[in-house]
């Protein structure tokens, strides 16, 4: 970057120089009038003065000619003016361009990367401006020309210089070189104040010294364990520049630090766990260690070996629960924790062996509950011949239990009284025709007894005329019980 140099504008560029308009040379009275004279002698002299003296042919050709050189050189004064006028507008005209290049090179701080040959340039104005004050107007257009050509050679190289010095500031920021950062972008934010990255850079690279003092101080919080202080320290640079990737790596840093001693606290929690058959708890540390770094094989094997241990606790602990459940005839939840060591572990022979044998025992139990939990249904002819079935299958078993004995007892007497008729009288008007559902129709009577099994029964009565009775009947055992059964509602005729 070369030094910039105190320029002082020239003073073509201090203040425009009044443009003279181009007015027509007959228009102009400072040249018709004494135009307008030399006319009048002119013809004077060609068409009065011959006709007054006589003179020799020579001196008369010598006239002439004299009279054609005058006339000739009036002719070319409005024509120099004209051109005159003409390079003094084609220079005012540069000159206006020179200023708005000026101007945009002064906007794009020249003089931090181009002093010289924006002094050179304008030097080179203001010798077109001595010349344009001395009314060499073609010359003054010359230098105003290169001059010119030289400003346009700076403007071309503005986007380059921005981009050079925004990248060596980048570079900079990147390498945690405060000072030659804020140089760098301060000189791109100065060649163009409006782009949003210089600015955003340059702000950053502003509040890097302290970013750099922050981070030391937390190293030093690091290596004497204060953990706490090290990362507060890291959140205030964090809060100085958010996108500070140096800072982003030194939190990643610490954060590995601290995983790396929570996942040591956590492993050891678990086999302290695991030690004291406290398989819960170390599954429970030995997945929160997991959590933090997944593919820890020493984590992966301890809580398999966790989890073994507490499968084989889980199936102990079940076989034992289902062998106390047997001792206590409570076959459903035998079955339930024979159920619970196979979820274990299905290949269990003996466990899957003792559960067939629950199995039945609960079927059995079950079936014999329900029969004594309602001997009415024995009635039935169907439900008899299961009971016989249950009946026997109880009977075989070597060892019944207490529990099966005492069901095998009821369930025989349940049986035997269940075969025992209970006299039923039946009492009708002799008018009713009676039906009795699972024995026939009786037909019409005042009275009949008949010897029924004790269950649940049905009377229906009919009779024309009135309308239908339905009588529901339980017979128990040992119990004889009178039936009355009538129609005695009469139907209105519609």
């Amino acid at each position: 970057m070369e030094n910039q140099k105190p320029n002082t504008p020239p003073p073509w560029a201090q203040a425009p120089i009044e443009s003279t308009p181009a007015t027509p040379w007959w228009r102009n009275p400072k040249t018709a009038l004494p135009l307008a004279g030399l006319l009048v002698l002119l013809l004077a002299v060609v068409f009065w003065l011959p006709n007054q003296v006589t003179v020799p042919a020579s001196t008369a050709n010598n006239s002439s000619t004299a009279s054609t050189a005058v006339a000739k050189k009036l002719e070319e004064s409005p024509w120099t003016d004209a051109q005159l006028a003409k390079q003094r507008r084609d220079a005012q005209d540069i000159l206006a361009r020179l200023l708005d290049k000026q101007q945009s090179l002064e906007s794009a701080a020249v003089n931090l990367w181009a002093a010289e040959a924006f002094a050179s340039a304008m030097a080179t104005a203001t010798e077109g401006d001595d010349l344009y004050r001395q009314r060499d107007f073609e010359p003054a257009k010359q230098r105003y020309l290169a001059a010119e050509r030289a400003m346009d050679e700076l403007l071309a190289q503005v986007d380059q210089q921005f981009a050079q010095r925004l990248a060596a500031g980048e570079t900079a920021l990147a390498g945690n070189d405060a000072k030659a950062a804020v140089e760098a972008l301060s000189a791109a934010a100065a060649i163009d104040p409006s782009d949003a990255e210089a600015a955003q850079l340059l702000a950053r690279a502003e509040v890097l010294g302290d970013i750099l003092t922050l981070v030391k101080e937390s190293d030093q919080a690091l290596l004497l364990n204060d953990i706490t202080t090290a990362e507060a320290k890291l959140n205030q640079a964090r809060a100085l520049d958010d996108q500070s990737d140096y800072v982003a790596s030194k939190q990643a840093q610490l954060q590995a630090t601290q995983k790396e001693t929570s996942f040591a606290s956590r492993m050891s929690k678990g086999y302290t766990a695991l030690q004291a058959k406290q398989f819960t708890d170390a599954i429970t540390a030995f997945e929160s260690a997991l959590a933090l770094n997944p593919g820890a094989e020493d984590a992966q094997a301890a809580l398999r070996q966790a989890r073994n241990g507490a499968s084989q606790h889980t199936i102990n602990n079940a076989i034992a629960s289902a062998r106390a459940a047997v001792q206590a005839e409570d076959w459903t939840q035998a079955v339930a924790h024979y159920d619970q060591a196979l979820k274990q572990d299905p290949t269990l022979v003996s466990a899957k062996v003792d559960r067939i044998k629950a199995e039945a025992r609960r079927q059995l139990d079950d079936n014999l509950g329900k029969l004594l939990a309602d001997p009415l249904r024995l009635s039935d002819d169907a439900v008899y011949r299961a009971a016989q079935k249950d009946l026997a299958d109880a009977q075989s078993l070597a060892t019944p239990g207490s529990r099966m004995a005492k069901q095998v007892d009821q369930l025989r007497s349940a049986m035997k009284t269940a075969q025992t008729p209970v006299q039923v009288t039946l009492t009708s008007d002799n008018q009713t025709k009676v039906t009795l559902y699972r024995i026939g129709q009786l037909g019409e009577f005042e009275q009949q007894s008949l010897n029924l099994k004790p269950g649940q029964y049905v009377l229906v009565g009919s009779r024309a005329g009135f309308r239908d009775v339905r009588k529901e009947f339980t017979v128990q055992a040992n119990q004889q019980q009178t039936i009355d059964i009538q129609c005695t509602e009469p139907v209105a005729n519609g």
